[in-house]
């Protein structure tokens, strides 16, 4: 694949990575016996990807700069069906805030590119959550949760920069991402009176994600994705050797959700591992304060992908590669009381 003006080969793009902050606040009581309630105000995800070479990126028609925020507010009630069989539901309501800037190709290859800007793009969704906790016996706890699909349609406004580089005016346009439903079930195991089990599975319906898609009232395209249901596996330890201090420790693993052919360089995933430790201090009026650190592998994200330029000749593309240091580090803080 050649760069934009056709002169040199395509480049890695540079660095796309970058710092990003995150927080979550969460706050639960009791309303009788039977009854709770709590709301949870967090970011379930994010994403930041900036590309340092953005003329001669290889993948600049995915896209070449992506911000992507969602701030959740999650208010929810339990219910004590019996002394040992809880039920509970949320009603998760997100909003979504996106701009990406995507390369739009010459009509031949070394011709001209242009570019399309959706800025300001925002949305704001409800769904519900269900879950279950079942204390089986004094040491085992089994908990059950569904989360919804949720359909994100950012009214953003689009600003096309047109080969040979004339501009047009913005105009409104829609960009949908779907967020996948997910069936979870956790379990927890006291070892001994200071050692813990941890472990979860789960299914994600990413087969919802089959594409982007990008309408103006002039018409519409998409980016497609086609990708794959994915399993979430993890298993983790508690350790409380004493009155102050807890130690956690765990390692999770996530299928890979789609194959070189598909795979695009705006979403490098593949399988992913994750290796975690933390530790929580009490202190003496209650309150407690933790850190966790996590290392994520996301795998080396094969790419063999591509598709037809438009225009005369229909030119094929190809995006051939990996990812030698697709990792990300994460480092959090918690307070609570």
């Amino acid at each position: 694949m050649a760069n934009a003006d056709g002169s040199r080969p395509a480049s890695d793009g540079g660095d796309a990575g970058g710092w990003a902050f995150g927080g979550a606040s969460f706050y639960a009581n009791q309303l009788s016996d039977r009854w709770g309630w709590g709301i949870a105000l967090n970011s379930i995800s994010g994403a930041v990807l900036d590309h340092e070479d953005k003329k001669d990126f290889a993948g600049r028609y995915w896209a070449t700069d992506v911000d992507l925020l969602t701030i959740t507010l999650l208010p929810s009630l339990s219910y004590k069906l019996t002394d040992n069989f809880s039920v509970g539901l949320g009603v998760p309501v997100m909003f979504a805030q996106l701009d990406m800037d995507v390369v739009v190709p010459g009509v031949v290859a070394g011709a001209a590119e242009g570019k399309a800007e959706i800025e300001d793009g925002d949305d704001t969704v409800a769904g519900v959550n269900l879950s279950a906790l079942w204390l089986v016996t004094d040491t085992l706890n089994l908990g059950f949760q569904y989360v919804s699909e949720l359909e994100l349609d950012f009214d953003s406004d689009l600003t096309l920069t047109l080969p040979p580089g004339e501009s047009l005016d913005s105009v409104a346009s829609s960009v949908e991402l779907t967020y996948p439903q997910t069936l979870r079930a956790s379990l927890t195991q006291d070892l001994n009176p200071r050692l813990t089990l941890l472990a979860s599975l789960a299914w994600e319906e990413w087969s919802a994600f089959e594409d982007i898609a990008i309408s103006t009232a002039g018409g519409g395209d998409t980016l497609r994705r086609d990708w794959d249901d994915t399993w979430h596996y993890s298993l983790g330890l508690r350790w409380k050797p004493g009155a102050k201090w807890t130690y956690y420790t765990g390692v999770a693993y996530d299928t890979d959700p789609t194959q070189a052919s598909d795979r695009t360089t705006d979403q490098p995933i593949d399988e992913q591992w994750r290796f975690s430790g933390g530790i929580n201090y009490e202190r003496d009026n209650g309150h407690r304060i933790g850190a966790v650190l996590t290392y994520a592998d996301y795998g080396d994200a094969k790419i063999s992908n591509g598709g037809t330029r438009p225009g005369p000749g229909a030119l094929p593309w190809t995006v051939d590669g990996d990812y030698s240091s697709n990792r990300l580090m994460f480092l959090g803080f918690n307070y609570s009381w």
